[in-house]
């Protein structure tokens, strides 16, 4: 579960924008886009001992889909390089699907709370980040995980560059490449047949 949770800091951008505008209000009405990401945490659960609290580092990369329309959600991953998963989130019926090769090495499914998507970026100031000067935006989800962090976003495109963030399993970095803005879609989520009759987990 706390992939999701991580995962779900993510949603953010579109990049249909007037040059100068500020990117808060283009990431608030943000539809759907893709996005690769590299995910680190320290001082972090571990996330296959029931979240024990531990002090611990945590690594994940992938790529992520994102429908808001829709309200659906696909992401592919790994975990520290020896596990890989897909996973896709239906939050108008609150059910998350995980095909993986950690343990079942099959596919399973579980009902996941009400997510909100985060839509109250505000502008936070200005940063160099490399040679780019960099649109620094604050947030705080808006569910029961509370977190909160900053996205740094490049002012040409409101496309991401990183994010840092704190959540009640500890502070993560995560930067971004190959930002696509994207048209909603149902096609994007389409369960594969091996989830035909997953089963399901508490």
């Amino acid at each position: 579960m706390k992939f999701l949770i991580c995962l779900l800091l993510i949603i953010t951008w579109y990049n249909n924008l007037v040059q100068g505008q500020s990117c808060a209000d283009t990431l608030n009405n943000l539809k759907a886009f893709q996005v690769n990401f590299i995910y680190s945490g320290q001082n972090t659960s571990n996330p296959f001992n029931n979240y024990v609290e531990r002090d611990d580092y945590f690594f994940q990369s992938g790529t992520l889909i994102v429908d808001r329309v829709n309200n659906n959600m696909y992401v592919n991953y790994q975990f520290d390089t020896d596990y890989s998963f897909e996973s896709w989130l239906y939050t108008q019926n609150n059910t998350y699907y995980i095909l993986t090769n950690y343990r079942s090495n099959g596919c399973i499914y579980r009902f996941t709370p009400n997510v909100t998507p985060i839509t109250n970026y505000t502008d936070a100031g200005v940063a160099m980040v490399g040679s780019i000067k960099s649109q620094i935006l604050s947030f705080e989800t808006p569910n029961e995980f509370d977190a909160a962090g900053l996205l740094y976003v490049d002012p040409n495109d409101c496309s991401p560059i990183f994010q840092n963030g704190k959540t009640q399993f500890g502070n993560s970095l995560v930067t971004f490449t190959n930002f696509t803005p994207l048209e909603p879609s149902m096609d994007y989520f389409d369960l594969p047949d091996a989830c035909a009759h997953a089963h399901l987990i508490v």
